[in-house]
């Protein structure tokens, strides 16, 4: 009896091991999209920026930071502004697949009613690169939208901008307006053999007034953004890695996978072969004691 008892043990054993090595195998191959980025809380206020020294070592590696999301940010509070869906299928953060038809989309959500001329979103893909290599440099911008908020300087909110009643029961288009307007941008890419590997994704939003503060420095005008700046001039200023007073910035790590008749080509690791394989021969000696 009590041997009888032993042997089912180990059996039990042996085969809850052999199922949960079963289970890596199975699960190896649909990790999902990592975000990177630092702070919790599903508020992401700062990033892992990258020095301009290629070679510098990881713990080496500056911050690019926003300071407040009071007036735009990526996604609403406690939601995420980036996700992405594979050949026409539903958003989210799953990993991708050599032959895939990938639509990118990046949410510039606006909360409060800013005072300054415009919010900008950028967004960059650096694709086959590792956690200490990955660069954002302007040919790997993938979005960039300016979107206005007042045409000059003390004058009334676009009408582009859906904002709700404000504190007191203001107007919604007054400066204390309540915000919950959502701007969707969108990029699409089909993945080819040339993507295969891991890549990593930063989207920031910022404003007019953060771009000119720290373009101009000491020589700063609130009044530049209306008068100063062309639309281009302020995509092409804001960057990856300067530390913007407003805004937020996520990064993400996808894993683009090699697929093959219509079968997910993986390799598990060592470790898990060893662990299956101890499930294995662990069943086997359990049956030849029964014999």
């Amino acid at each position: 009896m009590k041997k009888n008892f032993k042997l089912g043990i180990n059996y039990f054993i042996s085969v809850c091991l052999a199922g949960f090595c079963v289970f890596l195998l199975a699960s190896s191959a649909y990790a999902d999209g990592v975000i990177l980025s630092d702070s919790g809380g599903g508020t992401y206020h700062s990033s892992r920026g990258y020095n301009s020294d290629a070679t510098i070592a990881k713990e080496h590696l500056r911050y690019a930071d926003h300071n407040t999301t009071e007036w735009q940010e990526l996604g609403a509070p406690n939601s995420y502004g980036v996700s992405w869906r594979r050949n026409g299928g539903d958003f989210g953060h799953d990993d991708l697949y050599v032959g895939d038809s990938v639509t990118f989309r990046f949410n510039l959500h606006s909360e409060n009613v800013g005072n300054h001329y415009a919010n900008l979103l950028k967004a960059w893909i650096d694709w086959n690169a590792t956690d200490t290599t990955y660069e954002f440099e302007n040919s790997e911008t993938v979005v960039e939208e300016l979107k206005e908020l007042r045409a000059s300087m003390g004058g009334a909110v676009s009408s582009d901008y859906t904002f709700d009643t404000g504190r007191g029961d203001l107007d919604s288009r007054d400066d204390d307006g309540f915000g919950n307007d959502d701007e969707y941008y969108e990029y699409t890419i089909s993945l080819t053999a040339a993507h295969l590997g891991t890549a990593y994704l930063r989207a920031r939003v910022t404003c007019s007034d953060s771009v000119v503060y720290e373009e101009k420095g000491c020589n700063y005008s609130w009044s530049d953004q209306w008068w100063g700046y062309t639309e281009a001039q302020y995509l092409a200023a804001f960057d990856a890695y300067s530390d913007y007073g407003q805004g937020e910035i996520e990064d993400w790590k996808i894993t683009v996978l090699k697929e093959s008749n219509g079968n997910i080509s993986s390799v598990p690791e060592p470790a898990t072969f060893v662990l299956f394989g101890m499930g294995l021969i662990g069943i086997a000696r359990v049956s030849r004691k029964k014999v």
